[in-house]
């Protein structure tokens, strides 16, 4: 096995510790079993349980974003692009649910240490997210697809914030669960009302 791959297992090994057992009570030897590695060996690639945490959560984030940059990329219409890429937050609710505690303790991190490797990446990340959705408002607003009642950045802010709070209504199993069915009414309101009748889902 060779060196990327085994830290490739580790960081794998690692999330499934962290979803079971929380950050503060999993520990680098429940790490280096479930890796099937020695403890020393975590060592070869991370300084501390801190720094492997790190790489998962960067990991993680870097998957979502792949993903979603191909449709953001894609040459599609605007409003095609928003329905695949609102597809792609439900599809993204039940891989979190499974690892919600996980995701949870990221952001309560990224919370707590405001200026540390977690804070800073998650604004960098939203901030490359907003960009991203924000010209395809504006795309849509451009060639006549869209007729926004507000700003592509307050439509924008908008969508965020409603995924966002769904996801973690999702993670933590209250309210309604949030499945296909729902996605296609609530692409009907965003594309009827948010979008001022512009727009096909």
């Amino acid at each position: 096995m060779d060196s990327k791959t085994r830290k490739n297992n580790i960081i794998e090994a690692a999330g499934k510790v962290f979803s079971e057992k929380g950050y503060s009570v999993a520990t680098v030897e429940d790490i280096a079993n479930a890796a099937g590695v020695a403890k020393g060996s975590i060592y070869n690639y991370f300084t501390s349980k801190q720094e492997l945490f790190t790489a998962l959560f960067l990991e993680m984030m870097e998957h979502d974003r792949e993903a979603e940059e191909e449709i953001f990329v894609a040459d599609l219409p605007a409003s095609e692009k928003l329905a695949r890429l609102m597809g792609r937050w439900l599809d993204r609710f039940d891989e979190y649910q499974h690892i919600g505690r996980l995701v949870l303790e990221f952001w309560t991190t990224a919370a707590s240490e405001e200026e540390g490797p977690f804070g800073s990446e998650l604004k960098r990340v939203y901030r490359q997210w907003h960009d991203s959705i924000r010209n395809i408002f504006q795309e849509g607003l451009d060639n006549g697809e869209f007729h926004l009642v507000i700003s592509p950045d307050e439509a924008t802010r908008m969508l965020m914030a409603l995924f966002d709070g769904i996801g973690v209504q999702n993670m933590l199993g209250v309210g309604e669960s949030f499945g296909h069915e729902h996605l296609d009414n609530l692409k009907k309101v965003i594309f009827d009302y948010l979008l001022g009748g512009g727009g096909n889902s």
